[in-house]
């Protein structure tokens, strides 16, 4: 019989690399169960729509200002669903030239 040792290994994240782990490999094990519902519906905060948009705090308020997408607004929380803004980034698509 072959001895093998088994290695422990302890890695150290942050709460926050943590939950985006977390949350990748949730969005991962929906979309293979085809479930495009959850994430259709899913809302996001200003913060994570301005990193998903890669735009700054005041840019992200132009387009919200413009209405270039819908948003809902509880109290002081503004909320985005995360298919406008996939939508949105869609629209504004440019094609490549031939």
């Amino acid at each position: 019989m072959n001895n093998v040792e088994s290695q422990q290994v302890m890695i150290v994240l942050s709460t926050e690399q943590l939950r985006l782990i977390v949350k990748d490999a949730v969005e991962e094990a929906l979309a293979k169960q085809g479930n495009s519902q959850a994430s259709n519906e899913e809302y996001l905060t200003v913060d994570e729509a301005k990193k998903f948009l890669g735009v700054s705090t005041r840019t992200f308020q132009i387009y919200r200002d413009r209405h270039y997408f819908s948003f809902s607004q509880v109290g002081r929380k503004i909320l985005v669903k995360r298919q406008d803004l996939v939508d949105f980034v869609k629209d504004h698509r440019i094609a490549a030239r031939a």
